[in-house]
């Protein structure tokens, strides 16, 4: 298993509990304790996935520069400190605060960071930094990836553009854009991007595992795994079909020497 799929494992792992929290959250609203916890464990599974985004994007980058070495481990060791590290020192230091009463988890009405000033520093500022950092890696990483297909002529300028599309597709859905209608829809006049946001945020963890699971080898090997089941169907149908005329025979032949 190579770097890059771990790191896109650990970040669907992270988004998967995120979503479970944040359902968790809508059931124990009405208790205060639980609830404080479920918005101290959404708050760092968020902020761990914007920084699981955030090291993608380097490890992406890293891939694609041509003078950059592959093989660190000890890189790989700080990039799983940076993920998960990082967003701890955040939430523990607001946690210090919130129990010194400078700061508020929860609220009557949800589980999560509760005033606009507490989430803009805690949350939307490491984010917009974080989507910051991601869309110069993007930039990188476009620019790096354009200069190797226009270097490689093996195919018609008509399917590098087609190539180049779907790569940027994938490259974007795991870097987090999609939280830019999030910070569009505070905007007035922009609410609408609201529920663009919901959507997109909600099925993102959808969106990355499509984008690099699905390819054309895995729909090659789900065809031929249907396939070669209908055709065992059919040939067990087909067996069965004769066995039972086989003793259909028998028995008509053991009825006519019996009379």
């Amino acid at each position: 298993m190579n770097e890059h799929f771990k790191l896109m494992v650990l970040l669907w792992v992270i988004l998967i509990m995120s979503h479970v929290c944040f359902l968790l959250g809508g059931w124990l609203v009405w208790y205060p304790v639980g609830c404080t916890v479920i918005a101290v464990c959404q708050h760092y599974l968020w902020l761990s996935s914007f920084f699981a985004m955030s090291a993608i994007s380097y490890k992406l980058f890293k891939t694609f520069d041509s003078i950059s070495t592959h093989n660190d481990s000890h890189g790989n060791l700080k990039c799983y400190t940076y993920i998960l590290g990082s967003p701890a020192v955040i939430v523990a230091s607001c946690v210090a605060m919130h129990l010194t009463g400078f700061f508020q988890y929860g609220s009557p009405s949800f589980c999560w960071i509760t005033g606009s000033l507490n989430i803009g520093v805690s949350f939307a500022l490491p984010v917009a930094v974080l989507l910051l950092i991601n869309i110069v890696f993007f930039g990188m990483i476009v620019k790096s990836l354009g200069q190797s297909m226009d270097t490689a002529a093996s195919a018609t300028s008509r399917y590098n553009l087609k190539q180049r599309l779907i790569l940027h597709v994938k490259l974007s859905s795991v870097m987090g854009f999609t939280w830019l209608s999030g910070l569009l829809a505070n905007i007035p006049h922009l609410t609408f991007f609201r529920y663009i946001f919901l959507f997109l945020a909600s099925s993102n963890g959808f969106f990355v595992a499509f984008a690099f699971s699905v390819n054309r080898r895995i729909l090659g090997l789900l065809r031929d795994s249907i396939r070669s089941r209908n055709t065992g169907k059919s040939a067990q149908q087909k067996q069965l079909a004769e066995a039972s005329s086989t003793v259909k025979i028998k028995g008509r032949k053991s009825d006519e020497k019996n009379v």
